[in-house]
């Protein structure tokens, strides 16, 4: 486990609601000088948003905020269960 920082899991840099809530979390979290990392789940749909992360890290953290559907979610933990273990706490958004 990691010390203070959060995972952010989710279409980080997708024109779309959901990337658009990850990309303010991040900001928040730059803002505080609180690191993070950020796991871009696809979205090949539309042109990507290109924003700049100041304090994404490559660690892993103990705690992590998914920014995706509820469906979205079980379809990532059915092909990537390693995001969901391990974890002290797990949000989603």
């Amino acid at each position: 486990m990691k010390q203070d920082g959060f995972n952010l899991v989710g279409h980080a840099t997708a024109p779309i609601g959901l990337g658009e809530d990850l990309r303010m979390m991040a900001a928040m979290l730059d803002y505080l000088g609180i690191p993070y990392a950020v796991s871009d789940v696809a979205y090949n749909r539309l042109d990507p948003v290109l924003p700049p992360f100041r304090f994404m890290t490559a660690a892993h953290y103990d705690i992590s905020f998914f920014f995706n559907s509820a469906f979205a979610n079980g379809r990532l933990r059915q092909g990537f269960p390693e995001r969901f273990e391990g974890q002290r706490l797990t949000v989603g958004y």
